[in-house]
């Protein structure tokens, strides 16, 4: 039966049967907008024409997005020494942050020439993941094999959850290009909250899928005109909620709530205001 997120698909049989995601289109997506989510788009809303350049802004989204893709949580002050492994982490964390902002500055460029699609995803992808640490993760392409989300052990014949695969992820991926692309009367916000969804969903390369997903929100939104540059700082307030985000993220996946997803990175989208906030 066809959910209002989408359905999945059987492949093979016996024990070698498993089943990958095949999304609705988000054109097809009617979101309800009640009362909360009206306050919440407000918010936003003011919070984004407030902000002002900040290379310090700018620094705060970059390391709270390495940190979020690595898994670490917020510095503490109360780590005064760490181990081997985990300075060596530090390290290729610090490399991640230069490379991010590489890829940023990169990307913002690239929108004078160039639309927001798999081109220049591409494009950002291949400058993001440049290093040795990243020699095997495929920089600039998408991946060529399945991808699944379960627990640690679970395989692609076990996991709960295996993203789109074949040509259900070209044509997934193609209707998220139009999506982006096409002119709608959408709050501008909520699309951004679904572009990242969808985005995070399809999974198109085997690592830095995160990254680049909250990355696309800014281009998105310098593209439409919302922001002057990327100075968003959704990564900080992700980070602090990691279990809601990626709760949030599964809500779509396994529930089809979208209303859900979008209060919550509506607050993200507002960080400033909501920085503080004891629970999302």
């Amino acid at each position: 039966m066809m959910e209002r997120q989408g359905y999945f698909r059987v492949h093979g049989k016996g024990e070698q049967a498993y089943q990958s995601f095949v999304p609705t289109p988000l054109q097809q997506v009617e979101v309800a907008v009640d009362d909360e989510m009206r306050w919440l788009l407000q918010q936003a809303h003011r919070q984004i024409a407030s902000l002002s350049h900040s290379e310090e802004a700018m620094r705060q989204e970059v390391e709270a997005s390495v940190r979020l893709a690595w898994g670490v949580p917020e510095p503490s002050p109360f780590m005064f020494g760490m181990a081997p492994a985990a300075q060596e982490r530090d390290e290729r964390m610090l490399m991640d942050e230069k490379l991010l902002c590489e890829a940023t500055s990169f990307g913002v460029e690239r929108l004078h020439v160039l639309p927001l699609s798999g081109r220049l995803f591409k494009d950002i992808h291949y400058v993001m993941m440049q290093g040795e640490h990243n020699e095997k993760k495929y920089p600039g392409e998408f991946r060529h094999s399945p991808t699944w989300i379960g627990d640690v052990g679970d395989t692609l014949f076990t996991a709960p959850f295996v993203t789109p695969t074949g040509d259900d992820f070209l044509t997934a991926f193609a209707d998220l290009e139009n999506y982006i692309n096409e002119e709608d009367n959408q709050d501008v916000l909520i699309k951004a909250a679904l572009i990242h969804y969808q985005f995070e969903m399809l999974h198109p390369f085997i690592d830095g899928n995160g990254r680049l997903g909250r990355l696309i929100t800014q281009l998105f939104l310098i593209d439409r005109g919302v922001l002057e540059a990327p100075l968003l700082r959704q990564s900080v307030f992700l980070n602090r909620h990691q279990f809601e985000y990626f709760t949030g993220l599964a809500s779509v996946e396994f529930s089809g709530r979208y209303e859900k997803w979008i209060k919550l990175y509506l607050k993200a989208l507002s960080s400033d205001t909501f920085a503080n906030a004891a629970s999302v």
